[in-house]
């Protein structure tokens, strides 16, 4: 889970142990964007963590102040978690996906 500002930079990282630095930067700016043009929820591309370098997933919901943005919060999920459950599901019923 974490928390940005406007600008995207990090506030709070769960990923992160308490006390280390935040990682710079976030891979999640255009996700953030269109969070703040519609006002919802959205879903990001597939994107490499800063600080791990892992592939994720991340739900984005922009945090309102009246009726403007001002912070995003975020889920993350790995990819490998999404793999794991496709995999799971699809080997036993012979169907094939595709996450896009």
């Amino acid at each position: 889970i974490t928390v940005r500002n406007i600008d995207s930079r990090q506030l709070l990282n769960t990923n992160t142990p308490w006390g280390k630095p935040l990682p710079v930067g976030s891979a999640l700016k255009s996700a953030d964007a269109e969070a703040k043009l519609t006002r919802k929820t959205v879903i990001s591309d597939v994107f490499f963590g800063v600080a791990d370098r892992r592939t994720w997933i991340a739900l984005v919901a922009p945090i309102l102040r009246g009726e403007e943005v001002v912070y995003f919060l975020s889920l993350s999920i790995p990819l490998s978690r999404v793999q794991e459950v496709l995999r799971r599901v699809l080997i036993e019923e012979q169907y094939m996906a595709l996450v896009a």
